[in-house]
């Protein structure tokens, strides 16, 4: 990466959070505010309350990416997800 991306202030990847990951049917991304999963071309977006909740979110995106066998479809993750809200 860029030293400019990585160390300016006027961009948004230094002021904020951003982690997104490629999945086998579309893309999970978590900002400081919002947790967004496409999917077979649908998009669901969950607002993100606090950093509490950034950090639960965060963690269930980490287990579903590590510890899941790759055949899990997305859909799976995003219904965790509704239901632990």
């Amino acid at each position: 990466m860029c030293v400019i991306q990585q160390t300016s202030p006027d961009l948004y990847f230094t002021r904020n959070k951003l982690c997104t990951k490629v999945t086998p049917e579309g893309r999970i991304t978590l900002t400081n505010d919002k947790l967004k999963i496409t999917a077979a071309g649908t998009t669901t977006e969950l607002k993100v309350e606090n950093p509490a909740d950034f950090t639960h979110q965060l963690k269930t995106i980490l287990i579903y990416i590590y510890e899941q066998p790759t055949k899990i479809l997305i859909t799976n993750f995003i219904n965790g997800i509704l239901h632990s809200s």
